[in-house]
C-alpha cells in the first residue's frame, strides 16, 4: 500500500504535457538524432522516439500518425526497417514553438515581479 501511495505523490508532481508539447519533444528527438548523424544516414527509429520522448507505444503511433499527416515528419523505410526525419516544416515548427516558450518564460517572470 506505502508503494501505491508513494507513486500517486510522485505521478501529481510532475505536470502533465500537452500536445504541443509532446509535439515539440517528438519533433526535437528527431531533430537531435539527425544532427548527430551523417548526412547520408539523418534518420532516427520509432524505438528511439518513444524512449527519448517518455512514449507509449500507442502513444507513439497516434502522434506519428498526425506528425505524418502535417507534413512535419517523413517516414522512410530501409532494409525492411522504419525510420523518421523532420520536415522543413517541422523546422519551423521547431523554432516557432521554442520563440512561444520565451515569451511566455518573460511573460511569466513578468508577473512573478509585479506581486
Amino acid at each position: 500500500m506505502a508503494v501505491i501511495q508513494k507513486h500517486e505523490r510522485n505521478r501529481h508532481r510532475e505536470p502533465h504535457r500537452g500536445e504541443y508539447e509532446i509535439i515539440n519533444e517528438i519533433l526535437k528527438t528527431v531533430f537531435s538524432f539527425n544532427i548527430n548523424s551523417s548526412p547520408n544516414r539523418r534518420r532516427c527509429k520509432p524505438i528511439d522516439i518513444v524512449y527519448g520522448c517518455c512514449l507509449t507505444w500507442h502513444q507513439f503511433q497516434a502522434y506519428r500518425n498526425l506528425l505524418l499527416k502535417l507534413h512535419l515528419l517523413n517516414s522512410m523505410e530501409t532494409n525492411g526497417h522504419q525510420f523518421y526525419e523532420i520536415t522543413e516544416r517541422g523546422l519551423e515548427y521547431l523554432r516557432v514553438f521554442s520563440e512561444l516558450q520565451a515569451e511566455m518564460k518573460s511573460l511569466v517572470d513578468f508577473i512573478q515581479l509585479a506581486r
